[in-house]
């Protein structure tokens, strides 16, 4: 492929926040969990990061949340929020603004 062809990324549906950008991102305590937000793609993703034997770093998301689901939840169409915390138990705090 030339350098003047634009190069073309594919995307699978369940890649997490369909390869949109990362809006924020808060770790918990100890290092171990990240949780992220995509304002493109409107959704929240939970990552698991582990140290193998070789002591190389590994992060692997384990789940995801779409907000229309949160809004479904909520019952409401005027949704805010703040990602706020994360917990080495993998429990996220948001804050919502409603």
């Amino acid at each position: 492929m030339s350098s003047s062809e634009p190069e073309v990324l594919l995307v699978e549906e369940d890649t997490p926040h369909r390869g949109k950008k990362i809006s924020k991102y808060v770790f918990s305590l100890n290092m171990q969990y990240i949780v992220t937000w995509s304002f493109d793609d409107k959704s929240i993703v939970g990552w698991s990061v582990t140290n193998d034997l070789s002591n190389d770093l590994s992060i692997e998301h384990i789940n995801s949340l779409n907000t229309d689901d949160l809004k479904s939840l909520l019952n409401t169409n005027d949704f805010r929020f703040h990602l706020k915390k994360v917990s080495d138990c993998k429990q996220y705090i948001i804050l919502y603004f409603g």
